[in-house]
């Protein structure tokens, strides 16, 4: 009997297994991009509690890899008057020291699988190249750890070409992965054509900032595949923000990850880790999913286990159908909370805004709840149970950069309220920001906000009447 001959993975497809979901700093993210087969990636100076013991959880073998940047592109804004980039933040000698000490855990971790951003200034070729030589010693010790390491050519006065050979000849190591900067300052197809030219056949190139969603994706792999055919390609762009956002989804619904959040805290998962984690595994496999069923269609298949394309996706839609009946099939809890179907009206945000700071001046005073008195102005001041000398909630309010105070006039929430309904108020305002639960990091209740780090930051898509929450 004739066996069947399947055609080759699709190349765009098996491009895609080549990239890293930058600017991760939450343990559940790494959860989920692992547990759904993705590499993660992470920057230097937005490391929070809990990433690092969660990376460590996949640090051993496994197939994950990870990707750090310095977060050098952030020590940089370009200026329209000037025409050019200005220092705004710069990276001192003790910033470097940090960040190395980072790469060091991530080459001993990862080995291999760490792929560590030498050091750079993005639109500056002079401070490049001085940072390489400066601080060649800490490079070549990561490598020295099996780590790859990325040198970013930055454009200049120097063609990339004549970059890459200078940065190669000061750091002296083999292997070396040339970082061509997409984002901030872009590479041009041109530029990027002159540099691959200049490369061997085996060439290693990393494309930072950009992934395959990205309308100029396509055009640089194919300007690299072109000159390069057997060159090894690597990119980075940060992935789940794109995927997260309440109203900015399909015909004004919420985007997938936070339309899987909601569905993870539907059948009573709480801790936000956990919720984030959920999501984007089940993200994931779908999106995996997808790419089986398009090289399916392409005619692509698994000769040791189908006879042809058409028997794998049969089976691959089959195994698809079983897991969505579990997911459906998981018991919901009982809600601990329901999204209103209208928006909030004044009172229900200033209860909520009250919510939120008397959880925050309790925390902060060891009590709970505080309870609301008039004072001598006529707006709410809201004291501790149990501790005298606490600061007035205005006080906490501007700490932690939340709205300010309602009066007493607008709503007053009774001093015995309990605990628990103060936290489902608070868990409220969490969702409608896109950010349920909130979680206790030790300090104040902050609500997992795209991924920021500061309580109450706002969303890019913040709607007008929060703006002034925005620290």
């Amino acid at each position: 009997m004739d066996m069947a001959t399947s055609p080759s993975y699709p190349a765009h497809l098996a491009q895609h297994a080549e990239h890293f979901a930058s600017g991760v700093n939450n343990p559940g993210e790494v959860r989920g991009l692992a547990l759904s087969g993705r590499h993660v990636g992470i920057t230097c100076g937005e490391i929070r509690t809990g990433l690092i013991d969660e990376l460590e959880n996949f640090g051993g073998p496994g197939m994950q890899r990870l990707f750090v940047d310095s977060g050098a592109f952030s020590e940089v804004e370009f200026s329209v008057e000037l025409g050019r980039f200005v220092v705004v933040n710069e990276i001192t000698d003790a910033g470097w020291s940090e960040r190395f000490a980072l790469y060091r855990w991530a080459a001993a971790t990862y080995g291999r699988r760490a792929y560590l951003v030498a050091p750079d200034r993005v639109g500056c070729q002079a401070t490049t190249l001085a940072r390489l030589a400066r601080y060649a010693a800490d490079v070549q010790v990561c490598a020295m750890a099996r780590a790859n390491i990325i040198v970013p050519i930055q454009k200049g006065e120097l063609p990339m070409s004549e970059m890459w050979r200078r940065a190669c000849e000061i750091l002296e190591l083999r292997g070396l992965i040339a970082g061509v900067p997409m984002k901030k300052d872009a590479t041009s197809l041109a530029d990027l054509a002159e540099l691959v030219g200049s490369m061997p056949a085996d060439a290693r190139i990393h494309l930072l900032g950009i992934g395959p969603e990205s309308p100029r994706y396509a055009p640089a792999i194919a300007v690299i595949r072109r000159l390069r055919p057997d060159a090894q390609i690597t990119s980075d762009s940060v992935t789940i923000r794109r995927l997260v956002g309440r109203k900015n989804g399909p015909k004004g619904g919420p985007r997938e990850i936070t339309r899987l959040q909601d569905e993870a805290r539907a059948i009573g998962i709480t801790d936000a880790a956990e919720v984030k984690a959920h999501a984007l595994t089940i993200q994931g496999w779908r999106e995996a999913d997808r790419e089986l069923a398009e090289a399916n269609a392409a005619g692509w298949f698994d000769d040791e286990l189908y006879d042809s394309a058409e028997e794998a996706a049969a089976h691959a839609a089959e195994l698809r159908a079983d897991r969505e009946r579990e997911l459906a099939n998981v018991a919901p809890a009982k809600a601990r909370l329901e999204l209103p179907v209208e928006a909030p009206t004044r009172k229900e945000e200033t209860m909520s805004k009250i919510a939120i700071a008397t959880i925050l001046l309790a925390a902060a005073c060891g009590t709970t709840p505080p309870s609301a008195q008039a004072s001598a102005t006529g707006d709410t001041r809201w004291v501790c149970n149990t501790y005298s000398g606490c600061a007035d909630m205005p006080t906490v309010i501007t700490t932690h950069q939340l709205c300010a105070a309602p009066s007493s006039a607008d709503v007053q929430l009774p001093g015995d309220a309990a605990a628990a309904d103060l936290a489902q108020l608070l868990a409220a305002e969490c969702n409608a920001r896109e950010g349920t639960p909130p979680t206790d990091d030790g300090r104040d209740h902050v609500c997992e906000l795209d991924g920021t780090q500061e309580p109450w930051s706002c969303d890019v898509e913040c709607t007008p009447e929060f703006e002034a929450c925005q620290p």
